[in-house]
């Protein structure tokens, strides 16, 4: 039985260093998993409206009317016309029963005083 660590395919070049270069389809044949760069990391877990609309299942205009009633939590800053929601904070409202933003707020305050105590 062969060794199933088999050794790379024929060198083809050295360098003017002496560094041995393998041929392009061996280097790129198993390329390695890409990592998720911090924006997209950040994009995860910071949503736009509109995909905080279709997360909730309603049109962009329904949840701009929740919005300006107080009926959904506070989205986040980023700039002076960027605004982003946590998606953490919204699956806890959901699960929370979608109560109105004020009391939301006080139930955040009562279980940090509650912890505190």
């Amino acid at each position: 039985m062969e060794n199933e660590t088999a050794a790379p395919a024929a060198i083809h070049e050295t360098t003017a260093q002496g560094h041995q270069v393998l041929p392009a389809a061996e280097v790129l044949s198993f390329p390695p998993k890409p990592r998720p760069s911090t924006g997209e990391a950040r994009d995860a877990m910071l949503l736009k409206a509109e995909q905080v609309a279709a997360l909730l299942s309603v049109s962009r205009a329904m949840f701009w009317k929740l919005h300006s009633q107080g009926r959904i939590p506070l989205p986040i800053r980023l700039s002076e016309r960027v605004v982003r929601w946590r998606k953490q904070e919204l699956v806890d409202w959901l699960a929370a029963g979608c109560p109105p933003r004020d009391k939301l707020i006080l139930r955040k305050v009562l279980d940090i005083y509650a912890s505190t105590g």
